[in-house]
């Protein structure tokens, strides 16, 4: 018995979900647990949920886990990029640093950015 103002009146114990007018448990895939709500399922740390599954999350050299709900459960890094699901070194001219984002680079002072390097600005003295 439910005591809710909507709905028919009633709702599933814990680890169990409602189907037609009947409760059936909730059947947790490996490598998963029961949801902190106990109406469904997540996967464990390192695991993604793909076709109610949960597959190891596959991290590259230079790579890190990343818990999200999107994307690829992975980041680089600092000084790496993603690309075709590798880490690959960010090229970093002369002159130059890599930035705070870890992903870009800046040139330093007084250098200025043009295409892929860091020039020297041209002087009116």
């Amino acid at each position: 018995m439910s005591n809710s103002s909507y709905g028919n009146g009633w709702k599933c114990n814990w680890g169990y979900h409602k189907a037609d007018n009947h409760c059936v448990i909730i059947k947790i895939p490996e490598n998963a647990y029961l949801n902190s709500f106990g109406n469904g399922w997540a996967c464990q740390r390192k695991f993604k949920a793909l076709d109610q599954r949960c597959v190891a999350v596959k991290i590259p050299a230079n790579g890190y886990f990343f818990e999200s709900p999107y994307g690829s459960g992975w980041k680089c890094e600092r000084g790496y990029l993603a690309q075709n699901k590798a880490c690959i070194p960010l090229k970093v001219p002369a002159n130059a640093h890599i930035d705070y984002s870890g992903a870009d680079w800046g040139c330093n002072p007084p250098y200025i950015k043009k295409l892929d390097q860091c020039e020297r600005p041209i002087s009116n003295d």
